[in-house]
């Protein structure tokens, strides 16, 4: 299993992210191995999900988003904190696997993303490093 880097464990729990480990599904895969990436659920103001490390794209993956009070500007804050600690550290950040046509448009458009071309992850999203 690929661990979560413990420099940005730190970083997104001093920005108020609190996480913990994905114990409470099991993910099926072809080829299940080493490679596997650890999986964490994250809590930050009114937004839930999932986030992990790509061993595939070597970067920062946010696998899902929920706001639970859709407006509040949560989703703002936790994208500002998710992307300033990815380019800290070094990383790309990828969202995937996006079904909501206007959330990517958003992320392309005003955020500065772009369609990744990796086999397996073409309904995703990545901010390119610089």
């Amino acid at each position: 299993m690929i661990r979560f880097p413990i420099d940005l464990r730190v970083t997104l729990m001093k920005k108020g992210l609190r996480l913990s480990p994905w114990e409470t599904v099991i993910f099926k895969r072809p080829e299940p191995g080493v490679d596997e990436p650890e999986i964490l659920r994250y809590r930050f103001e009114t937004m839930h999900g999932i986030l992990c490390f790509s061993p595939t794209l070597h970067g920062l993956a946010v696998i899902a988003v929920c706001n639970d009070m859709p407006g509040n500007g949560s989703f703002t804050v936790l994208m500002d904190a998710l992307e300033n600690t990815a380019y800290q550290a070094d990383y790309p950040m990828i969202v995937g696997s996006i079904w909501n046509l206007a959330l990517r448009r958003h992320l392309i458009v005003k955020r500065g993303y772009k369609d990744c071309k990796e086999p397996g992850c073409e309904d995703s999203v990545i901010k390119p490093l610089a």
